[in-house]
């Protein structure tokens, strides 16, 4: 997989987003910084000592005093200075991709009419970069922990390096809007992801509550049995030319058996991380790319330094055709 594949995800998303006499100027700029391959322990095993572990999904962190009082001063920033997708993704700079502090829980995304219905997903990954400037890429690939370096870490990309991955996809009217089939969709790309059709035992989602979803997998797993979704944020803007953006900034809990570190204690692996979504009609199919950025969290490794900016970018382009 070669970087310039990987430049021409970003290149195409500004494109898609530009006005029309910004585009060509913006087509023949260079953009550079990613890399071809996910670092990953090729046991699939992982180690970390700066989290602490429970069995209950209350895990507790202690913010360093310099870290509550950043918090809470971008916590009391108006909400009408937050940058626009539109604006976020065109300027082709991950640091641009802030992770949102919000209280007000989000309702499910409002889908475009076209998207409505069944779809096979062809999903192939790009490649990855790091961009923060404090935290060197070598104490990054450290953390092991880190959403996207073991499998099941990041729920809709199971194993985020995969080349390519076929997963169904589902977009339902509800209430006279079009909405996702959320945790089946997730599911559906999860086990595929990993090879398991029969990875997902049960899925817990409601429309009604669609912040939170509980996915009990197969037992046994040494990268976990247990996943809980929690939903922070939600963004949309649509666009002229069948041109849709969204994203959601996600915490995810992944729960797994006992280590022999800690043979008592189930393991517990925290990650924050947010989904950047470019979806475009494409004749009877659609296109979409898809930014993953990956985020400190509270309390845990590089905090203070990046606060709410990536610690590593994936990228991933789709394809959607009708069933």
């Amino acid at each position: 997989m070669t970087h310039q594949r990987v430049a021409l995800c970003w290149l195409s998303i500004a494109a898609a987003l530009s006005p029309p006499t910004a585009r060509v100027s913006q087509l023949a700029q260079h953009h550079a910084g990613v890399q071809p391959h996910v670092t990953r322990r090729s046991d699939g095993q992982t180690t970390s000592t700066h989290r602490r572990n429970t069995a209950g999904d209350d895990v507790q962190h202690a913010l360093p005093r310099r870290g509550l009082l950043a918090l809470a001063a971008f916590c009391a920033a108006p909400a009408s200075a937050a940058e626009s997708l539109r604006d976020a993704l065109a300027a082709r700079d991950a640091n641009r991709l802030t992770k949102p502090f919000y209280n007000v829980p989000p309702g499910p995304t409002t889908f475009p009419d076209w998207l409505e219905g069944r779809w096979r997903c062809s999903a192939t990954f790009q490649g990855f970069q790091f961009p923060n400037e404090k935290i060197s890429k070598q104490r990054v690939v450290a953390e092991t922990d880190l959403p996207g370096f073991t499998k099941l870490s990041i729920a809709r990309f199971g194993d985020v390096g995969r080349e390519k991955t076929e997963f169904d996809l589902n977009f339902v009217r509800r209430g006279g809007k079009v909405i996702e089939d959320y945790g089946n969709n997730v599911a559906n790309a999860l086990a595929a992801h990993v090879d398991k059709p029969d990875l997902v035992k049960n899925v817990a989602w409601d429309a009604a509550n669609p912040n939170r979803m509980t996915m009990s997998l197969k037992e046994g797993g040494r990268n976990g049995e247990r996943i809980e979704i929690f939903v922070n944020s939600r963004r949309s803007e649509a666009l002229e030319g069948d041109i849709f953006l969204n994203s959601e900034s996600i915490r995810q809990m992944t729960m797994g058996p006992p280590t022999l570190q800690n043979p008592t204690t189930p393991r517990v692996v925290i990650g924050e991380y947010q989904h950047f979504w470019t979806w475009r009609r494409d004749g009877d199919g659609a296109r979409c790319n898809v930014l993953t950025a990956v985020y400190a969290v509270p309390g845990g490794f590089g905090f203070e330094e990046a606060f709410d900016k990536p610690l590593v970018m994936y990228s991933h382009n789709l394809r959607l055709t009708r069933v």
